[in-house]
């Protein structure tokens, strides 16, 4: 369980336990109920990282964790090891990536995210950078998608995850 701890000149930092390990993270001078909304996040992250399971598990924390990506707040978690460093942000090699690590699902739905990959990179470009793809720029995902295939074929592939949160969904902010 994480815990927040306020310095006397208001500061904040927020304790935990990785794999038995005590740890903390310096949150800074922040409003209280910003800093719990944080403790949450960090008790969540570390009970994730406790059973080495994927982050992708909790929607709530990938949503979270799309939005601050490549911010200072970001780079304390990877450096406390509660969360991995962004190698690449480029749409056509973070679907990459996040396909090949995608090892427990099938043959087939491993086709299916080659096949919404190719219609992703096809539209917005295989070097668009991820944090400059907004709503209105999926919602023009979806619009081409409509007028080239049925109804059906294009609610497939925005809802298209393979089990966990899918990039798509990210992006979407759903």
């Amino acid at each position: 369980m994480a815990s927040l701890i306020k310095a006397k000149n208001g500061t904040f930092r927020i304790m935990y336990r990785l794999h038995g390990k005590r740890m903390a993270i310096y949150a800074g001078k922040m409003e209280p109920r910003e800093a719990n909304r944080l403790c949450e996040k960090v008790e969540e992250l570390t009970r994730i990282k406790n059973r080495n399971g994927r982050i992708e598990e909790s929607e709530d924390l990938c949503k979270w964790l799309s939005k601050i990506i490549g911010t200072n707040l970001h780079t304390k978690l990877v450096n406390a090891g509660l969360l991995e460093t962004v190698k690449d942000t480029q749409l056509g090699s973070f679907c990459e990536a996040y396909i090949a690590s995608r090892t427990d699902i099938k043959q087939q739905t491993r086709i299916n995210l080659l096949s919404s990959k190719r219609m992703l990179v096809e539209h917005f470009g295989a070097g668009t950078d991820l944090r400059a793809i907004k709503p209105a720029h999926v919602s023009d995902f979806k619009a081409t998608l409509m007028t080239r295939y049925a109804n059906a074929t294009t609610g497939r592939t925005l809802r298209r995850r393979g089990g966990s949160s899918s990039p798509m969904q990210l992006m979407q902010g759903s």
